[in-house]
């Protein structure tokens, strides 16, 4: 299991016998092991992920308003708190904003690359990826009214330093 920066991640001390059930508030990367008599059970804000043995990537922040799963193998069966139940396959993306779910086939490297350090991007907006950096550093960018910036997207991969303090020479970045 991989935790994104400004993550909270509840799990009891040692599962049950007849379930394996943990909650979380931001992004985490999983890889859970099969076994049928104990299933698992992800609780990410108003979505709750039932997974078979399986590897995935949830983004649930409480912050924000869209919850995505993406599936990189297996299968996951998702319930949205309208009862609405959606089961993914491997390469797909689900994002949940209320009663709206829109599903596409995405290559799941943009969405799993964070737990490597690395930001994959592909006609992001500027907002989202001066929030992403933001969590990331744990830092606040100052917001600039007379700037449009989701006007404007960006692709590319950006490679992540451990802090801001690090040379420029040792910072990586392709756009």
């Amino acid at each position: 299991m991989w935790l994104n920066s400004g993550t909270r991640f509840v799990f009891p001390s040692e599962f049950s016998k007849t379930k394996r059930e943990i909650h979380v508030d931001g992004e985490i990367f999983i890889d859970v092991a099969h076994n049928p008599e104990t299933p698992f059970i992800v609780h990410a804000q108003e979505i709750h992920i039932s997974v078979q043995g399986t590897s995935f990537n949830i983004k649930a922040y409480r912050d924000e308003t869209q919850r995505t799963v993406v599936l990189v193998e297996g299968k996951v069966k998702i319930e949205t708190e309208h009862h609405q139940m959606i089961e993914l396959s491997p390469n797909e993306k689900i994002d949940v904003a209320g009663r709206n779910i829109s599903r596409e086939t995405v290559d799941v490297s943009e969405f799993i690359s964070w737990k490597n350090g690395i930001l994959v991007l592909k006609k992001t907006p500027i907002s989202d990826i001066f929030k992403q950096i933001g969590r990331y550093y744990n830092i606040q960018f100052k917001e600039i009214s007379n700037v449009a910036l989701g006007d404007r997207t960006y692709s590319g991969k950006l490679f992540l330093s451990e802090s801001l303090n690090n040379s420029a020479k040792d910072r990586k970045s392709v756009v």
